[in-house]
């Protein structure tokens, strides 16, 4: 599975070099689209049980008709919703038809008013609907009895919405609706990541973004001097030129490759030491995460630096942390004090962390740019991850930035961004990527722009998409967790931007797993630590 990103031409060409000139028969594809698909519906959602597939006469509807024969095989109660009659399908969606009517899967056919009225009613009895209705090939806006049918698809709330390889109704180059587009709480995209499910306006009808291997050898894809995405029925002997702007998704491919082996003989002092600076008198549980999820994630030495008043809580609460105790301001927050204590410990570090719970007082404002000017005066090279409190004191002089000498990783949610750029949440949302991309090659930095599908970026040639996580992360802690998790990749080696995506898949990874166990509104940080490990056990060729 390759972590490209196509636009519906590329797509479309990716598939016809496959058929026509690799000889991998379209049939077998299309079995391959909807074998997979069926899979993740049924390891994501065991507990369903009555489904509806909704199919039109293309080669999407053709994946719905596989898709609706391997849930039934799984022993689930499936019912295929006809949009158009069956002679009006493609030659390999017909085949998968005559199988299914063999295999006495019961259908409705729903291209006539009468039957159509009936469709609200069977919604409101279905556990999951499949949406199979357009594929990527989409352009024209969506209307008559299929935009109602997407509508009443749309308020049928219990159940859960799937869609093939797009949401039927968006347009898969830019992610706009197309008058009327199916709100997917799970999209399993075929063979690569579609450019329209990163844009901005999609994000609320794609849900769930999955990318599975259907078949397409991922070795066609190729880098800047590759020749051209060849027109359909053409050979090409060379291998596809790509064109979207150097975005890529996250893949757990890339996790693996990531991370790297740890020799027999090893140390501690080979995997990183880091240091955490962190907490406040009323925000120890922000320091006590931080510092958790650098331990748990194989941090060779975690040094983790707090105001005095809270030395005692922190060290009981992380026994693997070496706890620095800090003089504080009257507010129990860091000062410039604190930077007196703190400067020795600087020395032969890997990574440094700043900002979990450490307040935007006054005097911690200050302590905070006096760390930063130190560390350039000091001719210091490793990088600095700021995240939290620390985003928010360097809000207040954003232009610091363009003063410092060494890797700087900022890991600002929506909000925190927003200050840093002077603008409104609602702006940052409207525009992550092309914000994301602008103020990271302006300040020369790596950004996580955390959030639903958060972006990692180094400017507009190096922008990553995470796709793993869920709601339940919406919890104090979360980033905390994040931000600690990345300090260690950091620290053992990692480059700040292969450590920005490892861990943002890894942290939502891990959030995936917590919520199957205990659901959206029972996750929390301290959890969610607890399983950092289990993913990269997973992910390791040790």
């Amino acid at each position: 599975m390759d972590n490209r990103v196509v636009t519906r031409e590329e797509a479309k060409r990716l598939d016809d070099y496959a058929i026509r000139t690799l000889g991998i028969p379209s049939v077998v594809l299309m079995e391959n689209a909807g074998r997979v698909s069926a899979h993740e519906i049924l390891i994501r959602y065991p507990w369903v049980k009555s489904i509806l597939v909704f199919v039109y006469k293309g080669n999407n509807g053709g994946d719905g008709l596989v898709v609706a024969r391997y849930l039934s095989a799984a022993g689930k109660d499936v019912k295929i919703v006809l949009l158009c009659n069956p002679k009006d399908f493609s030659y390999d969606a017909k085949l998968n038809f005559d199988i299914a009517q063999k295999l006495k899967i019961p259908f409705i056919l729903a291209n006539h008013a009468a039957p159509r009225k009936k469709l609200s009613a069977i919604l409101a009895r279905a556990d999951l609907v499949v949406d199979a209705i357009f594929g990527v090939g989409l352009s024209d806006k969506v209307s008559g009895f299929l935009a109602e049918v997407i509508r009443k698809i749309n308020v049928a709330d219990k159940a859960v919405k799937v869609a093939v390889d797009i949401p039927s109704g968006l347009d898969a180059n830019t992610g706009q609706v197309l008058g009327e587009a199916v709100r997917a709480d799970l999209t399993i995209t075929l063979a690569f990541m579609k450019k329209g499910l990163l844009e901005p306006a999609s994000i609320k009808y794609v849900g769930k973004p999955v990318v599975v291997d259907i078949g397409i050898p991922s070795n066609l894809i190729f880098g800047a001097n590759s020749a051209a995405v060849p027109k359909p029925g053409a050979v090409s002997k060379g291998k596809f030129k790509l064109s979207a702007k150097g975005i890529t998704a996250i893949t757990s491919d890339f996790i693996s490759s990531a991370l790297k082996r740890r020799a027999y003989d090893s140390n501690k002092g080979q995997f990183g030491k880091i240091l955490i600076i962190a907490g406040s008198s009323s925000m120890s549980g922000a320091a006590i995460l931080a510092a958790r999820a650098a331990v748990k994630s194989g941090a060779g030495l975690v040094t983790l630096a707090v105001p005095e008043s809270i030395q005692g809580i922190v060290a009981a609460a992380c026994v693997e942390a070496i706890v620095l105790s800090l003089p504080q301001s009257t507010s129990g927050a860091l000062c410039p004090k604190s930077l007196e204590k703190l400067l020795p410990k600087m020395i032969g570090l890997d990574a440094i962390l700043v900002g979990p719970g450490i307040s935007t007082d006054i005097e911690t404002k200050e302590f905070f740019f006096l760390l930063l000017s130190r560390l350039v005066q000091d001719k210091f090279k490793i990088p600095v991850v700021i995240d939290a409190d620390g985003l928010n004191c360097l809000s207040e002089n954003v232009d610091t930035l363009q003063t410092l000498k060494f890797p700087v990783v900022l890991t600002p949610h929506p909000g925190e961004f927003a200050r840093l750029i002077n603008k409104t949440i609602a702006e940052v949302q409207k525009q992550r990527v092309a914000l994301a991309e602008k103020f990271s090659a302006s300040y020369k930095t790596t950004l996580v722009l955390k959030g639903a599908d958060t972006v990692c970026t180094q400017g507009k040639k190096k922008t990553a998409i995470n796709f793993t996580g869920n709601p339940g992360m919406s919890s104090a802690g979360v980033g905390d967790v994040l931000a600690g998790l990345l300090v260690s990749l950091v620290g053992q080696g990692m480059d700040p931007f292969a450590a920005a995506k490892t861990a943002v898949f890894v942290h939502g990874l891990a959030a995936d797993l917590l919520e199957r166990q205990v659901g959206v509104f029972g996750l929390t940080a301290s959890a969610l630590v607890e399983l950092i490990p289990v993913v990269l056990k997973h992910y390791y060729r040790g």
